[in-house]
This record gives structure tokens, sequence and C-alpha cells, in this order.
């Protein structure tokens, strides 16, 4: 198997030993703590609506994923009411 090749161990999927996100069914367990990349994972994967949000976290990263989880929504609503109102303005020239 090359370094660019798929491979799967545990609950997670690599590429050349570098994790690219987590398995659908590898949910955190009670009291689980994901590491920061993992972390980071989850929470695209929440944020765009792939996966549920995970039961098994621990007290403070469940608050720390629904923060994040938040942030992104916004930011994502924001930018495409931005984009939605520039086209508005180029479309009828600024009038």
């Amino acid at each position: 198997m090359t370094n660019q090749e798929h491979k799967t161990t545990g609950s997670q999927s690599e590429v050349g030993g570098q994790e690219i996100f987590p398995k659908p069914h590898a949910i955190p367990e009670n009291g689980c703590y994901l590491p920061p990349e993992q972390f980071t994972r989850w929470t695209e994967l929440v944020a765009n609506g792939e996966v549920a949000f995970p039961t098994g976290l621990d007290a403070g990263q469940r608050v720390r994923l629904v923060n994040e989880v938040r942030r992104r929504r916004r930011s994502r609503l924001v930018h495409y009411v931005a984009r939605a109102i520039a086209q508005d303005i180029a479309r009828t020239g600024g009038q």
C-alpha cells in the first residue's frame, strides 16, 4: 500500500498516516475527549449536517462543539446573505 492509498484503522480513515475523517459509526462514547484534529473534523461534519451531534462528549467539549458549530453556521449565513446582496447590487447597477 502506498502513502497515497486509503486505509482504515480503528475509528478513523487515513491517507499516508494522516487522519481524514472519523468513520460515521465512530461516535464518541460517554465522557469521551476528542483530540484537537478530531474535534475540528467533528465540528465540520456537524456544521455541514453530515452527521448528527455526538452525544458522548464530555460536558466541556459538548459546549465548545455547540459554540463552534453555531459560529460556523452563522458565518456561512452572513457570507451567503452578503453575496446575495452584492449580486443584487451588481445586477441593478447600484440603483
